[in-house]
């Protein structure tokens, strides 16, 4: 995929809805359009986290009054997950009880705030305890693909498990020789 064609698609995949609009539209592959989306969410929740944490004060009010945290998270156009971690965390939930509380919902004895987390849960396929394992398998995948392709063609390489604990960065294949991809000398493939 050229860059202009990267570019094209970060700038529309805004929504989950986008990513499937653009999959029956365009016909490309829907776990593709998800991980540019994953990365176009991600960069943004990271580039405005301290703009939204900023105003928690006055958005915790705002669920004081009855207002739901999936609400005000679209309102924002924030992450559901991180939006309920930095609210509860405001609302004097501590760190450790928050995370709990994403991870067995079922378990939070407050029905108002087990209904607002289940709602997070399902609204947020990026930062989600299931949107993580998700990711990771992902991941899993990919790398195998990667070990399968450099093993077919003949290059050698160490893996992240063999460099663990030698480096303080470990890619996903260390090449043992450099390799010309695309007009792209490679050494380390992530």
């Amino acid at each position: 995929m050229d860059r202009a064609t990267y570019q094209r698609l970060y700038e529309a995949l805004a929504t989950l809805d986008d990513v499937r609009r653009l999959t029956q539209e365009e016909h490309w592959d829907e776990e593709l359009l998800f991980v540019i989306h994953t990365h176009r969410v991600t960069r943004d929740a990271t580039r405005r986290f301290y703009v939204v944490k900023r105003q928690v004060p006055k958005l915790a009010a705002q669920y004081r009054r009855g207002r739901t945290i999936l609400d005000i998270a679209r309102e924002w156009k924030f992450p559901p997950v991180l939006m309920g971690q930095i609210l509860l965390g405001e609302l004097g939930v501590p760190r450790k009880k928050v995370w709990q509380a994403f991870l067995h919902p079922d378990q939070v004895p407050d029905p108002r705030l087990r209904s607002e987390v289940e709602a997070l849960l399902a609204a947020d396929m990026i930062y989600s305890p299931h949107g993580m394992e998700l990711q990771r398998e992902r991941g899993r995948r990919g790398e195998d693909r990667l070990h399968q392709w450099l093993d077919r063609h003949g290059i050698s390489y160490r893996t992240e498990e063999d460099l663990r604990g030698k480096f303080a960065k470990t890619p996903d294949a260390l090449l043992d020789s450099p390799i010309v991809f695309l007009g792209q000398k490679l050494s380390w493939i992530e």
